[in-house]
This record gives structure tokens, sequence and C-alpha cells, in this order.
């Protein structure tokens, strides 16, 4: 099974949380430790290198990446059971 990040998937979620606290994206970049190039990469769809996607996941508030995970046939790691991830 091919699994891959899906950076869209990240970004919806970037996004709530800079809505939330209602910050711009440079403020993002900067809090979170990334260039404001690499939130744009992300924005159209590009994946970010590992260093910046765990700085990101950090500035989230977690680790997990079954939430921003997906397989071939379009299957978040979390929508799978146990047995299947």
């Amino acid at each position: 099974m091919k699994i891959r990040l899906d950076p869209d998937a990240l970004y919806v979620a970037l996004d709530r949380r800079r809505r939330r606290h209602r910050l711009s994206w440079r403020a993002v970049a900067g809090e979170a430790g990334v260039s404001p190039a690499a939130m744009s990469r992300i924005s159209s769809g590009r994946r970010p290198d590992v260093d910046t996607l765990v700085r990101l996941l950090a500035w989230l508030g977690s680790t997990d990446l079954a939430p921003y995970v997906t397989t071939e046939d379009g299957d978040t790691a979390e929508a799978r059971p146990e047995s299947a991830a």
C-alpha cells in the first residue's frame, strides 16, 4: 500500500488554527520557525520537507501524522482500521 502526505489536509489544519488565532500566514511561519515561502508551497499543494513538516506539526500541537497521511485510494490514515495502518 502506498501512503503519502496530503498537503491539502495539512493546509486546512494550519489555516483553521491560523484563523482561530487571527494570525497572518507570515506570523504562522514566524511562530513555527519556517519560511514564508514554505507556507506558500504548502498552500499550492506541494509537500514540505521533513524539518518543515515537524515544525508545523509542533505548531499545531501534535506530531501525529495520521490526519495528514493518505493512501492510494484516498483514505486518510485515521479512517483506516488499526490492522490496516
